[in-house]
C-alpha cells in the first residue's frame, strides 16, 4: 500500500473513499495514472492514513492496476531513448532491444507480445503509421491492451484505438524475444547491449525494472543514466568491430558469437594485441576499451591430453608429440615459445604443458594448450575470466569489469578464496613466480583483513555446501549467503564468484520449496554467469532454464518449509522492501 503523498501534491480535494468526509490526500499508487481510450481514472482521497488502510482492500486491485499503467507508461519512456540510441527501427530494432525489454518489463503484471501487422501506405495523420509496423502489445490483467510502436511515436496506444487508425491486418504474433532468437548469429552491437544489459542487471540487485516505481527525479536520473551507459558500450563496440568478423556457426551448427581463430596465427580482433610487459614477459594488452562482459577471445585447443597422466610422463609425453607433429611449423614454434617451469623436472614438451595448459571444464581433469589464451597473465584481481564452452568446443575469455586501453588483461591462476600466503606458495611452485598484483602489493594490515575475509569466505562456503544445512537450518544457510556477498563486495572480487554464491542461495530456496525466491536468485545467477561466460555457455543456459521453471531442479521439494508459487514474486515492493522479503528479513 502506498503513501497518501504524491511526489507532487497539489490543492485538490475531494471525498474519502472510506468515510465520505472532505479530504486532500491522494493515493500516491494510482495517483497521476494515464487514461485508457476514454476512460480517465478517478482520484482516489483519504483524510486520513488509517482510512486508506481500511479501504486498500477494496481498492487493492484497481490501484494495482492503475500503478502498473504508470509503469507501462514509463517503460515507454525509457525504451525510446534506448531505441534512438540504438539506431534501427523495424524486425532489428526487436532484435537489439529483446534483452533489454525483458528485463525492463519484468516484475510488471503484464503479457508482452511482438507483432508485426500491415496498416494503409497512405496514412498521413498524427499516427504516422507506415506500410509494416513492428511493435509490442502489452496487456494488462486480460482487459487493458496496449501498443508500443517501435516504428514510429512511441507513447502507448491502446490497441483498439491503434488498429482503427489503419491497420489492414495482423502478420504475425510472437511472445517477446521470439525474433531474437530466431537470429542464429548476434551482430557486435547486440552482443554488447546483450552483455550491457546483463551488466546493468546486477547493478540493480538483479532488477532492472526497479527503478520505475520511483520518483519523477529518481526515475529520470536512472533513465538518463542507462542511456548513457548503452551509449558508451555502443560506441566502444563500434570501434572495436571494425575488425572483427564472426563466422556463421562451428562444426555442429552452433552460432558463434565472438571472433574464431586458427591456432596457428594471431587474431586481429581490435580488442588485444601480444606484446611484451615489463617483468613478465608476453602478455595480452587492450587496445580498445573493452566493456564488461565482452567476449575476448574464443579459442579451440591446438592440443589436448586426458587427466591421470601426470605421473605417466612417458604416455603423457608420446600423447603431445603426436599431435605436435600433426600442426604446422608456425603453430609448433609458437607452442616452444612458451613459458616452462618444469625445466629439469620433466621433458621439455611436458612441462611446456603443465606450465600453460588450462582445464577443459570446471574441475576438469582434461587439460589443453591454447596458444593465444596461455599468453594471458595472472593477476589476483584479474579482469577478465577464462571458462571451457562446451557449446562451442572452445575457450572463451570474458571481460569481468570494463577494461581500459593500454591495460594488460589478466586472468586468475589461483582459486579466489585463497590467502595471501597460499596464492604465492600455488604461483611459485605451480607457476615460477611471485605475485605483485594490487591485491598482494597491499600493505601487511590490509593483507590481513584481506584475509580474514578470505578465511571467512571459505568457511561460509564450506558450511553451506554440506548439503545438511540448507535443510536443517535453511534461514541460517541464507543469511550466510548474503554473508558471502557482502565479503565478496567488500573484499572488491570478480563477477566470477558471484554466480556460484547466487546458485547456493537458489539452492537453499528451492530445496525447501520457495520457487518465488528461487526464481530471483536464478535470476541473478544467470545475469552474472552471461558476463563471465556468455549467454551460449552450457551452463548458463541451465540456469535460465531454471528461471523459467524453478522445480525443475532436482532438490524441489525436499521439504516444503517454504512453499511458495514461483508468480508470488511481489512485485509492488520498493528496492529496500524486496531485498528485506527475499533474504526474509520481514516476515511477509
Amino acid at each position: 500500500m502506498k503513501s497518501t503523498e504524491s511526489d507532487e501534491p497539489r490543492s485538490e480535494c475531494g471525498r474519502c473513499s472510506s468515510c465520505s468526509k472532505e479530504a486532500t490526500n491522494r493515493c500516491a499508487g494510482c495517483v497521476d495514472a494515464p487514461a485508457y481510450g476514454k476512460s480517465t481514472p478517478r482520484t482516489t482521497f483519504y483524510c486520513s492514513g488509517q482510512c486508506q488502510k481500511a479501504h486498500w482492500s477494496a481498492h487493492k486491485v484497481e490501484c494495482k492496476a492503475l500503478q502498473t499503467r504508470k509503469s507501462l507508461h514509463r517503460v515507454a519512456a525509457v525504451l525510446a531513448p534506448v531505441r534512438d540510441v540504438i539506431g534501427v527501427e523495424g524486425k532489428q530494432a526487436m532484435v537489439r532491444l529483446a534483452a533489454f525489454a525483458a528485463e525492463i518489463f519484468d516484475g510488471l503484471n503484464v503479457t508482452v507480445e511482438e507483432v508485426i501487422l500491415t496498416t494503409t501506405s497512405d496514412t498521413t495523420d498524427t499516427s504516422g503509421l507506415s506500410k509494416t509496423r513492428h511493435v509490442y502489445k502489452v496487456t494488462i490483467n486480460d482487459d487493458e491492451t496496449w501498443v508500443l510502436d517501435l516504428d514510429g511515436p512511441f507513447p502507448p496506444w491502446p490497441w483498439s484505438d491503434y488498429i482503427r487508425r489503419g491497420c489492414l491486418k495482423v502478420d504475425s504474433i510472437h511472445s517477446l524475444g521470439f525474433h531474437r532468437r530466431a537470429v542464429s548469429v548476434l551482430d557486435p552491437i547486440t552482443r554488447a547491449l546483450v552483455f550491457q544489459v546483463a551488466s546493468m542487471v546486477t547493478a540493480h540487485g538483479g532488477k532492472l525494472g526497479a527503478f520505475l516505481k520511483g520518483s519523477k527525479a529518481t526515475f529520470q536520473d536512472e533513465t538518463n543514466r542507462l542511456v548513457e551507459e548503452i551509449r558508451g558500450a555502443m560506441t566502444a563496440v563500434k570501434a572495436a568491430a571494425k575488425n572483427i568478423t564472426l563466422s556463421a556457426s562451428n562444426d555442429n551448427g552452433q552460432p558463434l558469437n565472438a571472433p574464431s581463430h586458427a591456432p596457428s596465427q594471431s587474431p586481429a580482433t581490435g580488442l588485444y594485441r601480444i606484446q611484451a610487459v615489463p617483468g613478465k614477459g608476453q602478455g595480452m594488452v587492450a587496445t580498445s576499451k573493452i566493456p564488461r562482459g565482452t567476449r575476448i577471445l574464443s579459442e579451440a585447443p591446438a592440443i589436448t591430453t586426458p587427466g591421470g597422466l601426470e605421473h605417466q610422463i612417458g604416455r603423457f609425453q608420446t600423447i603431445i608429440s603426436r599431435q605436435l607433429d600433426k600442426l604446422d611449423d608456425q603453430t609448433r614454434h609458437r607452442f616452444y615459445a612458451l613459458h616452462n617451469n618444469y625445466e629439469g623436472v620433466f621433458p621439455p614438451i611436458a612441462g611446456i604443458f603443465k606450465t600453460n595448459a588450462l582445464p577443459l571444464g570446471h574441475k576438469a581433469s582434461e587439460g589443453g594448450i591454447f596458444l593465444e589464451a596461455s599468453r594471458i597473465n595472472h593477476s589476483c584481481k584479474n579482469n577478465a575470466e577464462n571458462t571451457w564452452n562446451k557449446t562451442l568446443g572452445k575457450l572463451t575469455i570474458h571481460a569481468v569489469r570494463d577494461i581500459q586501453p593500454g591495460e594488460e588483461i589478466t586472468i586468475s591462476y589461483v582459486d579466489a578464496f585463497k590467502s595471501y600466503d597460499e596464492r604465492q606458495h600455488h604461483l611459485q611452485t605451480g607457476f615460477g613466480f611471485s605475485c605483485d598484483c594490487e591485491r598482494c602489493s597491499a600493505s601487511p594490515a590490509e593483507r590481513r583483513h584481506s584475509d580474514q575475509r578470505l578465511r571467512r569466505l571459505a568457511t561460509l562456503e564450506k558450511e553451506v555446501g554440506d548439503g545438511v544445512g540448507i535443510v536443517a537450518t535453511p534461514l541460517s544457510c541464507l543469511w550466510k549467503t548474503r554473508e558471502m556477498l557482502r565479503l565478496l563486495r567488500e573484499e572488491v572480487m570478480t563477477e566470477s564468484c558471484f554466480p556460484r554464491v547466487y546458485f547456493d542461495a537458489f539452492q537453499v530456496a528451492i530445496a525447501n520449496g520457495d520457487q518465488a525466491r528461487a526464481r530471483v536468485f536464478a535470476e541473478r545467477c544467470y545475469a552474472s554467469r552471461v558476463v563471465v561466460e556468455g549467454d551460449d555457455n552450457e551452463d548458463s543456459r541451465w540456469v535460465k532454464s531454471l528461471v523459467e521453471k524453478p522445480s525443475s531442479h532436482r532438490l524441489y521439494g525436499t521439504t516444503m518449509k517454504w512453499k511458495q508459487a514461483a508468480k508470488k514474486v511481489p512485485c509492488d515492493l520498493g528496492e529496500e522492501e524486496f531485498e528485506s522479503w527475499l533474504w526474509k528479513d520481514t516476515p511477509w
